[in-house]
């Protein structure tokens, strides 16, 4: 008899990558949640054969029909979407999960964070409140998404990309591909009983802001180059723009903790092998190079996709979590 594993946030990065590892698993049967069952992305999942039925974080009733007669839940949340309200949907999806009899529950979370930034904060209370449920559970914490290049230069100088973020040029960052999310909770739902309690970290590699953009260049033709910032530039930054606190407090977690391979420390090992910044380079170029998916109005400094949704209200589920 398959198992049947509800998958939260399907029509989105994390999920999406989860449902494409387990589709067609014979030993899985996938429940997609979303708000809206009727939209393009939920159609293509029904179409693909996956169940796909209406569920709100916020509302306990949805989520126990979502989750009932399921063995397992694949759960994450978007602050950026739902600030404020992201600790109350986690500890729902947790609680309602342990009221319909759940077997197995991944928590994605954000490992080794700040702790002054508040995205990091709530999702410490979620995990926390987890441990505390009685629940079988399983945390995974990703590094930051190597989907996140696409949107980090802004603007054109005399035929040149500008990459400008928040950091200096040689502060290493810990990169993953969020399409490789599903082969570690895959690896997770295959062996409950060896990931029950356990962490899984998903990180690649360490690279700079001065490597990516080296990687970029590396056909021989020069067409991005980075906007190093220095120490005062970062803090006058900090100190003006009120929108930016949560990412700069991961900014300066990246800083204050220079490649540290503890950060892809893991409970129990997963066989999977990640793509390389190279391999995901190779095999997304065009989209990379293509128009610059976000620029603030006035500005020709990257601000990290999540805060669209507090400057221009159109917001992207792009996760900038560290490791």
């Amino acid at each position: 008899m398959q198992k049947t594993v509800v998958v939260i946030g399907a029509t989105g990065a994390q999920g999406g990558s989860v449902i494409k590892h387990l589709l067609n698993h014979p030993e899985f049967k996938l429940k997609a949640v979303t708000r809206k069952p009727i939209s393009p992305a939920a159609k293509e999942l029904t179409r693909q054969g996956v169940e796909v039925v209406a569920g709100d974080l916020g509302n306990k009733d949805s989520l126990r029909r979502a989750f009932s007669g399921a063995w397992g839940v694949f759960a994450v949340t978007n602050y950026w979407e739902h600030t404020g309200k992201e600790y109350e949907h986690g500890t729902n999806m947790i609680d309602i999960a342990k009221e319909c009899g759940v077997s197995f529950f991944v928590w994605s979370s954000v490992d080794h964070q700040p702790r002054d930034a508040s995205k990091c904060e709530s999702k410490d209370k979620i995990t926390l409140h987890l441990k505390e449920s009685g629940l079988r559970y399983s945390i995974f914490y990703p590094a930051c998404y190597m989907e996140n290049i696409s949107n980090m230069w802004t603007s054109q100088d005399g035929g040149m990309k500008t990459i400008s973020i928040p950091m200096p040029a040689d502060a290493p960052i810990l990169w993953y591909s969020v399409q490789d999310t599903g082969a570690y909770v895959k690896a997770a739902l295959m062996e409950p009983e060896k990931f029950t309690g356990k962490e899984i970290r998903a990180g690649s590699q360490w690279a700079t802001p001065k490597q990516i953009v080296e990687l970029l260049n590396g056909s021989g033709q020069e067409i991005f180059k980075f906007d190093a910032w220095d120490k005062e530039k970062f803090e006058e930054y900090e100190k003006q723009n009120g929108l930016s606190n949560e990412i700069c407090a991961m900014m300066r977690f990246y800083i204050n903790h220079p490649q540290n391979d503890n950060l892809r420390r893991t409970d129990v090992e997963v066989t999977h092998k990640p793509q390389t910044l190279k391999q995901y380079v190779d095999g997304n170029y065009k989209i990379l190079v293509g128009q610059p998916r976000f620029a603030l109005r006035g500005s020709s400094t990257y601000i990290p996709t999540p805060l669209r949704a507090s400057v221009d209200r159109s917001p992207l589920p792009l996760c900038m979590a560290t490791k």
